[in-house]
């Protein structure tokens, strides 16, 4: 039942040993959450059980959100969430918004292998403004929402393999500025 404040930046190895990081949540208003914020080290062997994540986005810009990390640019291997809950809310009174959500990690750069999801996702994204879009020249309040059993988005050079998902997820994309939305 306790709160949790992720760890900044991880660059050693976390050897799990098979044990369960349980029962916890974690509140917060930040643009890189998970229980690592940024992963460059190795973490083997894991589980994650009944927390939920209760996030609120308040401001506009790229987000990333993951239970293990929001952001991965190590080796995750053989690690796991189990009846838990990924809850991201977003209200944006401005301009556009990005949010990359997966169950373990929200953006990968990194490896993942071996993991699964057996854990909720419900994710809920609005914006009232616009921004300037300047491929086009003109406005646009434009929300892009990727979201991911596993990982919300990876990069070219990520890598996921011989993972499963068995979420729940569920994703509420809305553009109360009349303009569009990914």
């Amino acid at each position: 039942g306790e709160t949790l404040t992720p760890i900044d930046e991880f660059t050693g190895e976390l050897e799990g040993n098979g044990y369960k990081i349980f029962n916890f949540s974690l509140t917060e208003d930040a643009a890189n959450v998970g229980f690592i914020r940024t992963n460059k080290g190795t973490i083997n062997d894991l589980s994650f059980a009944d927390f939920v994540f209760d996030i609120l986005q308040s401001s506009s810009g790229v987000k990333y959100y993951g239970v293990i990390c929001g952001t991965n640019e190590g080796y995750i291997n053989n690690c796991h969430t189990l009846d838990s809950e990924l809850k991201i809310n977003s209200y944006i009174n401005g301009a556009g918004v990005t949010g990359e959500v997966g169950g373990l990690v929200g953006w990968n750069g990194g490896e993942i292998n071996g993991c699964s999801n057996n854990s909720s996702i419900d994710v809920s994204f609005s914006a009232t403004g616009y921004f300037a879009d300047y491929i086009t020249g003109g406005r646009s309040g434009i929300i892009n929402s990727y979201v991911g059993g596993i990982c919300g988005w990876f990069t070219p050079n990520g890598i996921v393999s011989e993972c499963d998902n068995y979420a729940d997820i569920s994703v509420i994309v809305e553009s109360l500025s009349g303009y569009g939305y990914n």
